[in-house]
Parts: C-alpha cells; structure tokens; sequence
C-alpha cells in the first residue's frame, strides 16, 4: 500500500486505502438480502464460476457495501480534508478487485443502493455475477496474471466474452505477475480522467 500510495500521490490523485468486510455470513443480513444473495450464488455457480464461492457470498455484498460507504464518505468530508473529489478511482486486488467489479455492475434488488466509482482498474479478479454485464458501466481496466493460481482463467474468459457480446466499456490485459509494476502505470493511466477533470474544477475556481 506504501508503495501504490507514493505512486498515486506523486501523480496527482488522493489515495485511500478501504478495509472491507469480507468474513460475515447471510445471518448477517437481512431476510430479505440473505434469499437475494443465496440466489447469487446459485446463478453464479450454474454459470459455470469457478472462484471461491467466499468471493461472492454475504462478504461479496459486504465489501461493496463497505468501498461505496467510503465514497460516501470522501464526498461529504472531502472539502474538509482539502481533497477535489472531481471522481472516484477504484483500484482492486484479488477480493478488493472482484467487489470493485460488483460495483461497476451493482445488483439493483438489495435493500440499499450503491455507488459506483467513475473509473475502476482490478488484478487478479473477475465479476462474480457475469450476468450484470451491460454498456452502462464505468471504464473498466482488468488485468489477469497467466501464473495466477486463485483466479480462475475461465472466470476471466467468460468476463471477457460476455463484456464483448454487451458491449460493455471493459478492457482486458495479460501478462505475468512480474510485469505487475509496469501494469500499475497503466492503471495510472486508466484514471488520468479524473486529474483532467479535477484541474478543470481547479481553474474554475
């Protein structure tokens, strides 16, 4: 995190670093949100997604929760911290990256609504709920390490098709997990949006 904070930082952008819940179980929710996600995760498996089931189950739900509360939170404190929160950035590993996705493709049947970053970059993740995939998602960067022996290559592949097939603003790189710095600058770039829209607000006053 020290390392990913200077490089951000460097470049312009506020980094923050959300910790999200990820071991609750349905008990943890509501009735209603617990059949909901039992649901989930019968449509995901019959799908054919071959993650861990933790990473779409209640914790799946729970950590989005838990990243659209901070957005939340930088929105209305932002000013105080003296931050121009001109957009929102989400830059997910494994799990981190999985809930980022769920995000650029919330589930619209929960009890509460989620907001969405502008601009997300993930590695090492797939979306655990394939079937959400449309064109009206935030600009999407997915990179999967060929080495990488938790994600499933298929999650990833049928991601890719499906995000083809609708169209959908997501772009995919690959590589080994040793160029994952290089990727890193990419991913800065990814969210280079943000920086021009936040000097615009700046030289408006």
């Amino acid at each position: 995190m020290i390392y990913l904070a200077d490089a951000f930082t460097s470049r312009g952008f506020a980094f923050a670093d959300v910790k999200c819940r990820r071991r609750i179980t349905a008990n943890d929710l509501s009735s209603a949100d617990g059949r909901r996600v039992a649901e989930y995760i019968s449509r995901s498996l019959e799908a054919g997604m071959q993650m861990d089931e933790r990473l779409f189950g209640p914790g799946y739900i729970a950590a989005m929760r838990d990243i659209s509360g901070a957005i939340d939170f930088l929105v209305e404190h932002g000013p105080s911290l003296r931050l121009t929160c001109s957009g929102f950035g989400l830059l997910g590993v494994g799990a981190g990256g999985v809930a980022g996705l769920g995000l650029a493709f919330p589930p619209q049947d929960l009890e509460d609504r989620f907001r969405a970053p502008d601009v997300i970059a993930t590695f090492g993740a797939a979306l655990a709920q394939p079937w959400r995939i449309s064109d009206a998602a935030p600009p999407c960067l997915v990179f999967h390490a060929t080495n990488d022996d938790l994600m499933p290559m298929r999650d990833v592949e049928f991601m890719k098709k499906r995000a083809k097939r609708k169209n959908a603003p997501v772009e995919f790189a690959q590589g080994n997990a040793a160029h994952l710095a290089s990727e890193i600058e990419r991913a800065m770039d990814h969210f280079s949006m943000l920086l021009d829209v936040g000097n615009e607000l700046k030289e408006a006053g």
